[in-house]
């Protein structure tokens, strides 16, 4: 025996009262997938009158690349229908009279009417939600697209600034190097440029000035020692002028007439010393390390050459002297100027 309970049956115009208190477009189709009734929701929402679809197949609210599928989910459907609530997750298409696609969304309820098994179709339009959802979809992905892209973008600079980070802080190590360097060569210049001066500085020690009865040449001969101190910055100049632009400058035959005026007046080792601390203390006054330490490099070398000619002439003139020449023949050394202690 079947204890199921009866299909509720229903007359048309109790269908069709039905389907006018529906707010949804409604439908009924049976088994064969033909219209029966229809509301008014629905002819407004497909463009057709009650009478162009009541007797027509439902596959004409459907876009024809559905249809063919869609005749075989209604059998199956029919075969074992069930309710089916609005809202699973499926993308369904109707078509509009004017062939204009729209999103809805369709629930079912099947029951049985004096006519047999039939199914009322509930047929929400969601083509302005779904117009939304896609917009809104897009717009996240641009959102998303835009946040990887400023992300990789900061990550970039991020890396970039640490870079430069590191960058400064190895050059500022390096500077700071390069300037305990400096300062510690500029102290050693200062130091050798103090020990020039204390020397020039210093009197002969009076076993020496007795034995040579000389004062020192800047004393004994002021203006022509300022003179050759002169010559001998000028010198300087040039070399620094040579060693920096490739000049080519005749310093040696300079350096040895400097010499010979210099022992023409008797100069001792001590008043080349005090001549070349001069000049060198005029030349490195004031000025950036890098050229004064130019300076004290060609200054050290056209003080050892200086100090050549100087004994070279002295060597050539006691030479003549013991050869028994005359002054006269020579350079000799001038003996009017005296040194004391």
């Amino acid at each position: 025996m079947n204890n199921a309970p009866a299909q509720p049956h229903l007359s048309r115009t109790e269908c069709q009262e039905l389907l006018a208190s529906v707010p949804d477009a409604a439908l009924v189709v049976n088994s064969q997938g033909i219209i029966l009734a229809a509301n008014a929701t629905a002819t407004q929402l497909f463009g057709y009158a009650s009478a162009d679809l009541e007797g027509k197949a439902l596959d004409l609210l459907l876009p024809e690349r559905f249809r063919g599928p869609h005749r075989e989910h209604v059998a199956h459907y029919f075969s074992r229908p069930w309710p089916r609530p609005m809202g699973l997750n499926l993308d369904l298409i109707a078509r509009h009279k004017s062939g204009r696609e729209i999103d809805i969304l369709v629930s079912l309820a099947p029951w049985q009417s004096v006519q047999g098994a039939v199914t009322a179709v509930f047929i929400r339009d969601i083509t302005a939600q779904k117009a939304l959802e896609t917009a809104v979809r897009e717009a996240r992905d641009r959102l998303e697209l835009e946040v990887e892209t400023r992300t990789a973008e900061l990550l970039q600079a991020n890396q970039h600034l640490r870079e430069e980070i590191l960058e400064r802080q190895r050059v500022e190590t390096e500077l700071r190097q390069l300037t305990t360097e400096l300062t510690r060569r500029q102290a050693e210049l200062e130091r050798e440029l103090q020990s020039l001066e204390n020397y020039s500085q210093s009197k002969p020690s009076a076993v020496t000035a007795r034995a040579y009865n000389l004062l020192s040449l800047a004393e004994s001969a002021p203006e022509f020692f300022a003179g050759l101190t002169q010559e001998y910055e000028v010198l300087l100049e040039k070399a620094l002028e040579a060693r920096m632009y490739r000049v080519e400058n005749d310093l040696s035959a300079k350096l040895r007439r400097l010499a010979e005026k210099l022992g023409s007046y008797s100069a001792s080792p001590h008043d080349v010393v005090q001549l070349h601390s001069r000049a060198l203390t005029a030349k490195v006054k004031g000025i950036p390390y890098p050229r004064a330490n130019v300076y004290f490099e060609e200054g050290r070398l056209l003080l050892l050459e200086l100090m050549g000619h100087l004994t070279a002439y002295y060597r050539s003139y006691y030479l003549n002297v013991w050869q028994g020449k005359s002054p006269g023949q020579e350079a000799t050394p001038n003996k009017t100027t005296t040194r004391e202690d």
